[in-house]
């Protein structure tokens, strides 16, 4: 059987997705490690997946500078540990953590998985998108599989790059158990809401290119 390791800037816990492919992939037999942000510092979390889990400490900055060079400190750590973990491939989660994918893979040649959960630079404005942009195009052409969840992103993506590898459908919906429960009234509680009035729930950034405005 495969050992993979996982590059996750998030956090594990609340992760769903993550969760969900890690048990499947050790369900299967593979000795699966990760490698993931410890936002609380608290060198925690993920327990419950069984697995060999390697913490790095991170920061959150309010200044988008601080946070960028935080991203790269934490790839650079991240693909010290893979390096020193050797595995068969590396699965990175999101673009946030391919650079790391891309470095350890020079040193010591595993397969190099994508998981593009997000459209991350297409997500931002500006500077932010640029870099983030050249990064993509960079370290795209490093792998070996592409993961996207989303038929229209597929589509996307291909057009975007038409000589990567042909992108994986994988509709990865989370585990019930894996999604942090909450109570619906919670905003009612906060704030002066009827219950004859819709609350309307926005996931992600808010941009006129969400619509936000016709909402």
């Amino acid at each position: 059987m495969a050992h993979l390791c996982m590059v996750l800037m998030a956090d594990i816990r609340i992760d769903g997705r993550v969760k969900k492919e890690i048990r499947t992939l050790v369900t299967a037999g593979h000795d699966v490690e990760l490698v993931v942000a410890d936002l609380t510092k608290s060198g925690s979390g993920g327990e419950d997946l069984g697995i060999k889990i390697h913490y790095i400490p991170q920061t959150l900055w309010s200044q988008p500078a601080m946070n960028f060079i935080e991203h790269l400190i934490f790839n650079r750590k991240a693909a010290s540990i893979v390096e020193a973990i050797r595995p068969t491939y590396i699965h990175c989660h999101d673009l946030t953590t391919l650079l790391a994918g891309v470095w350890a893979q020079e040193r010591i040649g595993a397969t190099l998985v994508f998981d593009a959960h997000e459209l991350m630079p297409e997500n931002m404005e500006g500077i932010r998108e640029k870099v983030w942009g050249h990064i993509e195009k960079y370290c795209i052409q490093a792998c070996d599989h592409v993961i996207i969840p989303e038929t229209n992103r597929i589509a996307y993506f291909k057009k975007k790059y038409p000589h990567t590898p042909e992108p994986v459908l994988l509709q990865n919906f989370p585990r019930q158990g894996d999604i942090p429960t909450a109570n619906d009234d919670i905003f009612r509680k906060i704030y002066p809401i009827s219950a004859d009035k819709k609350i309307i729930l926005h996931i992600g950034p808010i941009r006129s290119v969400r619509y936000v405005d016709e909402l």
